[in-house]
């Protein structure tokens, strides 16, 4: 409940027609379940512009302000020298405002898994 409670009035409203779509429609929509995707990424990368399409408030307070936060974060824990293991939610990773994207604007260094990654601070 704090997490909905924390989101603007506008996004919570959103958040509301979002699962209610979800709910109505079930698997036939564009919002069917994550399991039933079946590692389709672009199923992932639809859901992401549809949010960004139909829920202008909710995807601002779900992806691009949570994202902006969570840039903060690992930027704090790497000037920190900290290792750390983030997971997150596959739809931070895609669109315009990924995660990914937004570290790179920050000025941190972005790689693929499996490449040596570059020095931050050289």
């Amino acid at each position: 409940m704090r997490f909905f409670d924390q989101r603007p009035r506008t996004a919570q409203v959103q958040y509301l027609s979002y699962e209610l779509d979800f709910a109505e429609n079930g698997s036939s929509s564009a919002y069917r379940a994550a399991d039933d995707a079946h590692g389709d990424s672009d199923y992932f990368a639809r859901n992401v512009t549809d949010m960004m399409r139909r829920y202008p408030n909710l995807y601002r307070a779900l992806l691009i302000e949570r994202n902006a936060n969570w840039v903060r974060r690992i930027d704090g824990f790497l000037s920190a020298g900290d290792r750390c293991f983030i997971v997150v939610g596959v739809n931070h990773t895609l669109g315009p405002d990924s995660i990914e994207l937004q570290l790179r604007e920050h000025g941190v260094p972005v790689r693929a898994t499996g490449q040596t990654p570059p020095s931050r601070h050289t």
